[in-house]
């Protein structure tokens, strides 16, 4: 039997989201803890250091980790979603519109 749980990753393209704009958006209707990541290592070689911090986004059934770039959607548990985890989808559907990483990656 297929997996029936909801997944989605979602993206945006020509600018990185503001986790705290987002943050504040959304902190009234869910839970959400913000993860820093700390990047002043002198030893790290990543040139996104920046764009490492995410939101942990919760709903009833549906939670969520975003980050400037990108937004991963899940349910880890098949059950039924709620109001309150439709709302969290159809904002996070507003906030990261592409489903792709990138114009040139086709379907």
């Amino acid at each position: 039997m297929a997996d029936k749980r909801y997944h989605r990753t979602r993206w945006t393209w020509w600018k990185n989201i503001d986790l705290n704009e987002v943050n504040k958006k959304l902190s009234s209707s869910f839970d959400i803890e913000f993860k820093k990541i700390p990047w002043d290592d002198e030893r790290s070689l990543s040139i996104f250091r920046e764009l490492n911090d995410q939101l942990k986004i919760s709903a009833d059934t549906i939670k969520a980790y975003a980050t400037p770039m990108h937004a991963v959607i899940f349910q880890p548990y098949l059950e039924e979603k709620t109001e309150r985890d439709e709302e969290l989808i159809n904002e996070l559907m507003k906030i990261y519109p592409r489903d792709r990483p990138s114009p040139m990656h086709l379907r």
